[in-house]
């Protein structure tokens, strides 16, 4: 049965070098739970002119409600100019991210928390302190915009509909690195894609993170 989910946040633009895409990490996460099969609400707010008329004209291309997006009479629809480095990832510093994870998760008294890691996939741990991993898959770069938003979309789906952990993990690597190959947070990647994806065997990382 599909899960009803929602996400409330920022409808923006991300203005890319050979152009601007409708963006917002809820937006895109939302669209892609849609894709999965699941039941996703947007929750956010556009301003009253062509950028907000555009971004509502755009939800409902890609085939999501734009009931729950209000207008804003104050301010204008959001936008931010997205700058790709030469790997398109930001650069992992911490030599201590297990235990950091683990800190958060004491702190904050989750249930779960996950730390994606580029290239190297993603980690979870759980409030019972079990450390899963999956290496995640090697690709072509197109662009990372919206790669975090399909992998959270990609576990959560797996996550809420009682597949194990693991599972989640793999599934929602595999829909970062798709969505990684294209350009923009919405291109079109249906689920069937991220499965014939996943079952081919030479697209998996041989490379592992080591804490």
């Amino acid at each position: 049965m599909p899960k009803k989910i929602a996400a409330f946040g920022e409808l923006l633009w991300d203005i890319l070098p050979n152009g601007k895409v409708l963006g917002g990490a809820p937006a895109n996460f939302i669209y892609r739970i849609n894709s999965f099969g699941d039941e996703g609400t947007l929750l956010s707010k556009v301003g009253n002119d062509k950028a907000g008329k555009d971004a509502r004209e755009a939800i409902r291309k890609l085939g999501l409600s734009d009931e729950n997006i209000q207008t804003d009479y104050e301010f204008p629809t959001g936008s931010v100019k997205i700058k790709i480095d030469s790997k398109g990832l930001l650069g992992l510093k911490s030599k201590n991210l297990k235990d950091l994870a683990r800190e958060v998760l004491e702190t904050f008294k989750l249930e779960i928390i996950i730390c994606t890691l580029g290239s190297y996939g993603a980690f979870c741990l759980t409030q019972d302190y079990l450390f899963h991993y999956d290496p995640g898959y090697q690709i072509s770069l197109g662009d990372t915009v919206g790669a975090g938003d399909a992998f959270s979309s990609g576990f959560v789906h797996y996550y809420m509909n009682g597949e194990e952990i693991e599972n989640a993990l793999c599934f929602g690597n595999a829909a970062g690195a798709i969505v990684a190959t294209t350009t923009g947070a919405t291109s079109p990647v249906s689920k069937a894609q991220i499965l014939d994806f996943m079952a081919i065997p030479n697209n998996r990382n041989n490379v592992r993170f080591h804490q």
